[in-house]
């Protein structure tokens, strides 16, 4: 018979996500290095987002730009960021913008769906904008 009295068995761990990976222990031998350890994971996004659907240096100068003026873009910002991206990379040329908001604006190919009231109304903001520019360069 023993001597000592026997010890109750040790608690089972509550069964949970697996810990984080332990840095290895450095030899004394060895140099320290810093380890780096990150803690936080990165929620998933909603969905995928397209490079298209990112808006652009020009685009968000524009809206800048505009918005001083008193033109709200937010609903093609929001909602349809290509759209203000391809308006924005023709903005400095007046008559090469008007061509891409009216192909916006008009259906040529039929059977389109057109867009929601608010964005259609900053796409003829900016066609009107468009048209004054063309009109001030004339007069000079």
């Amino acid at each position: 018979m023993s001597k000592h009295p026997e010890l109750p068995p040790e608690p089972r761990p509550e069964p949970g996500p697996d810990p984080l990976p332990q840095p290895p222990v450095p030899d004394a031998a060895a140099p320290a290095t810093p380890t780096v350890r990150i803690n936080a994971v990165a929620a998933p996004l909603p969905r995928k987002t397209h490079v298209r659907e990112l808006p652009t240096l020009g685009s968000m100068r524009l809206t800048t730009e505009l918005r001083e003026e008193g033109i709200d873009l937010r609903s093609l910002e929001d909602r349809f960021p290509h759209v203000l991206n391809q308006v924005s990379a023709e903005w400095d040329t007046p008559k090469a913008a008007l061509e891409v908001l009216d192909a916006l604006l008009i259906d040529q190919r039929g059977g389109r769906q057109g867009f929601p009231d608010d964005a259609l109304a900053a796409l003829l903001a900016l066609r009107r904008c468009c048209v004054e520019r063309i009109a001030r360069a004339a007069r000079r």
